[in-house]
């Protein structure tokens, strides 16, 4: 699981292995603080942009999943999910076996 959250990380991160993600470059224009650079806080708001998009998908609607606590930069866009909803599938996936 270790290496589906760090390939997870490096597609929300990383355009290239040398080219940070719009999403990060923002970020870390935006952060006004260290604890909105740490890594599981990044995964932590990342995770409620898919929840929110794989619930709106299925037309649920729920507010206390995926409230927004802070400023919209500091979360992935829709298309910047999208390009990470693969991995977070896999990652979903494997969990559900596990449990």
């Amino acid at each position: 699981m270790h290496g589906l959250m760090e390939k997870l990380l490096f597609k929300i991160l990383w355009k290239t292995p040398n080219k940070h993600s719009d999403y990060y470059t923002r970020l870390l224009k935006a952060a006004t603080r260290p604890y909105f650079l740490q890594r599981n806080e990044i995964f932590a708001r990342a995770f409620e942009v898919y929840v929110h998009y794989k619930l709106e998908k299925k037309k649920y609607k729920n507010i206390f999943l995926n409230k927004v606590k802070y400023s919209p930069k500091f979360y992935l866009t829709l298309a910047e999910m999208k390009k990470a909803e693969k991995e977070f599938d896999t990652l979903i996936n494997v969990l559900k076996k596990h449990l």
